[in-house]
């Protein structure tokens, strides 16, 4: 098949009976492309009826409509086209359809057909008719409430989003298009602020006018009911200069979890005073988890407090990501932005060390739940920053019944009075993500055993049922910490979904500072839901590796820090740092104290997801450089100990000399002259010896 060509696309306006006529050959070929690109009846006005419009065979009551249809000339083929109704009254204009053929999707043509075909459109109404265009309205499927589409709903608002489109914050209802069809409630109303007269700002009055038009034009009357409903919510959103602030198009979830949890760690350094209240009931979880040896002395106990708190989440009402170069922002759902939920706090404290790891979970209060977005906004603290996500810094988290308003993750713990008030915590940048699938609300209904069995199978590279794929690309939006996760094929799922641990009930996933278990339902974590919460055996090892990993970057500074400073540092000081950095790789680092298989596999994973092995590998070989970097100073203070003692043997023995000559009448007169040439010599052989010891190590150095 030879290739498309698109350098000779053409626009044209189908606007009056002449101009349909003359082009009625390619009109012919966008109204099949127009019935196909809309299978449901009740949002595709009958072709005929758009005719009629641009032609001049309408009511008074109806706008004027336009056709604009992107052609290849060469091909003599229509790629796409936009149908726009013009309102004379309310001075705008409305994008009732945008569609673009199969085969040519993906190629711009949409982004053309907006950018100049509404310019187009509006340089006519504004040369021909002498009205300027005040606002430019249009509608898009809410991907939540749309079953049956060609094109996917939230793809389709993404793309919108890329070409300016930002949303007008209102429960739209869309009339019926005819006597034959039903209104229409799961459309958005959104707008292109580069075509309005004040931009991203519409007087509420122009608005109103506008729904006010369009549904006289298809024969409702003022007194319909969500005509009114939506004037009211208007009038009420509208600001102090009569405004409607247009907002950046709204998210869209499709899975409720009733039984979900995320935990963030924390450490706190060199400070150990702690609450009293906190239990230690789950001790005989650490001990189960243990090898032998450390069953005996166990290198952490963790600890918890209880009753569990009552806490609000609090999420920005806006927030934006970066996905393929491009930056996207989102309008957070009203009822997703206070999350009501469950707050269990538990600490480990690290025998060997002097640190404490806070860890905080969070789970839904009774009959709410998470969203997969509410999820991956949870779990910002610490998974993939491959997004640049603004989530991260702008949770907050309220307490009501301790008077906690509105603070931040990191001053929670000394807020609430469990330790020093002027303690420092450092996000560990790792956690977790437990789901159970037992009471999973879903968009489109799927066996958890097919979804399993999708991905038991390592050899598979397609999914073949269309739920389960949507549910898997929502789960790596999850695992990743990316929103943009809808784009992701087959292959992609596959190379994120890889479980570590597996049966036909349960994956165990692990994604760089992530750790996540989706099971059907999940015995321990029933068991502890009124203590911590999260099941102990994957709080454990998420814990371990978020320490080590911790303690080896410490170590890395520290002895980066001596290697960097060469020649200069003293010997005591790199005496010290090799102490350190020994102690922390031979003492505190938590290496093999785990018994059964899938711990250790958490760890063995982690330690390669995370790059420990390769910090732990690093610093071994930077404890050489350091060893070899005592044995210079050690060198170089024997060096210079002998040049110290030649130049002073040096000297006596002039002194000795200069006695010879002490009858000589010239140098009796002139001896201190004698002893000036004496000091002289024996710095100078001083400074000649050091160097020349130096020069030799350094070659004896490079050697090596």
């Amino acid at each position: 098949m030879s290739p498309i060509k698109y350098d000779t696309t053409a626009m044209k306006l189908i606007l009056d009976l002449e101009s349909y006529n003359v082009n009625k050959y390619y009109t012919d070929q966008f109204k099949k492309i127009y019935t196909n690109g809309f299978p449901d009846k009740n949002e595709r006005e009958d072709f005929i009826r758009i005719k009629k419009r641009v032609i001049g065979e309408k009511e008074l009551s109806e706008p004027h409509s336009i056709i604009v249809l992107s052609i290849n000339e060469q091909l003599s083929e229509v790629n796409g086209g936009l149908i726009a109704d013009w309102y004379a009254d309310s001075k705008c204009i409305h994008l009732t359809y945008l569609v673009v053929d199969v085969k040519y999707k993906k190629r711009g043509f949409a982004k053309s057909l907006i950018s100049e075909g509404v310019i187009m459109i509006k340089d006519w109404i504004e040369n021909t008719k002498k009205i300027e265009i005040r606002n430019v309205f249009f509608e898009s499927n809410n991907p939540e409430k749309t079953i049956k589409d060609n094109f996917d709903p939230a793809e389709r608002l993404e793309i919108f989003s890329h070409l300016g489109a930002k949303w007008i914050d209102l429960p739209y209802i869309q009339p019926a298009l005819d006597s034959t069809k039903k209104e229409v409630d799961n459309l958005l109303l959104l707008s292109f602020p580069q075509f309005n007269a004040k931009g991203d700002k519409i007087p509420e009055v122009e608005i109103a006018a506008f729904l006010k038009d369009l549904y006289q034009s298809l024969g409702a009357f003022n007194d319909n009911a969500s005509l009114i409903e939506m004037q009211k919510y208007l009038k009420s959103r509208k600001n102090a200069d009569g405004d409607i602030v247009l907002k950046p198009i709204p998210e869209c979830v499709h899975y409720k979890f009733y039984k979900a949890s995320v935990t963030w760690h924390f450490i706190q350094k060199n400070s150990f005073k702690i609450n009293p209240s906190f239990i230690n009931d789950f001790s005989s979880f650490e001990k189960d988890l243990l090898n032998f040896q450390n069953q005996k002395k166990p290198p952490f106990n963790s600890y918890y407090i209880e009753p569990l708190l009552e806490a609000i989440i609090i999420l920005p009402g806006t927030y934006s990501y970066t996905s393929e170069g491009r930056v996207h922002s989102k309008t957070t759902k009203a009822n997703r932005i206070d999350l009501a939920v469950n707050l269990a706090i538990s600490y480990t404290k690290i025998h060997n060390s002097d640190s404490i790891i806070w860890h905080l979970t969070f789970s839904p209060v009774i009959n709410q739940f998470f969203t997969e977005l509410d999820l991956i906004k949870l779990s910002a603290l610490f998974s993939s920053s491959q997004e640049n996500s603004t989530i991260k810094d702008e949770i907050q988290i309220t307490i009501p019944q301790k008077n906690i308003i509105k603070i931040s993750p990191l001053d929670l713990i000394a807020q609430l009075g469990l330790c020093e008030n002027d303690i420092h915590l450092e996000n560990l940048g790792a956690g977790i993500v437990q789901i159970e699938m037992l009471n999973l609300e879903l968009f489109q209904n799927f066996s958890t055993e097919d979804f399993f069995k999708s991905f038991r199978n390592k050899k598979n590279s397609i999914i073949k049922d269309n739920s389960v794929k949507h549910f898997s690309k929502a789960l790596c939006g999850i695992i990743l910490g990316i929103f943009d996760f809808n784009r992701m094929n087959d292959e992609e799922i596959f190379d994120t979904i890889q479980p570590i641990v597996e049966s036909d009930s349960l994956f165990i996933i692990l994604c760089r500072g992530s750790l996540l278990k989706i099971s059907h339902n999940d015995e321990i974590m029933e068991s502890v839901s009124n203590t911590i919460v999260i099941s102990p055996y994957l709080l454990l090892p998420s814990m371990v590796l978020a320490f080590n990993e911790n303690l080896l970057i410490e170590a890395r500074m520290i002895i980066d820090n001596s290697l960097n400073q060469g020649r200069k540092i003293k010997l005591h000081e790199v005496n010290v740092c090799q102490s350190k950095v020994r102690n922390i790789i031979n003492q505190k680092y938590l290496a093999d104290i785990f018994y059964y298989s899938t711990e250790k596999e958490i760890i063995k994973y982690g330690n390669c997801q995370r790059g420990i092995d390769q910090i732990y590998l690093n610093i071994q070989h930077k404890l050489l450089d350091l060893s070899e970097l005592i044995n210079i100073k050690k060198e170089e203070r024997s060096n210079f100990s002998n040049a110290f003692l030649n130049a002073f043997l040096s000297f006596i023995a002039m002194v000795q000399l200069n006695s010879l000559f002490t009858e000589w009448v010239f140098f009796k007169s002139h001896s201190y002259i004698f002893y000036l040439v004496e000091s002289l010599i024996s710095i100078a052989l001083f400074f000649l010896i050091r160097a020349k010891s130096v020069i030799i190590f350094k070659s004896k150095r490079k050697r090596k």
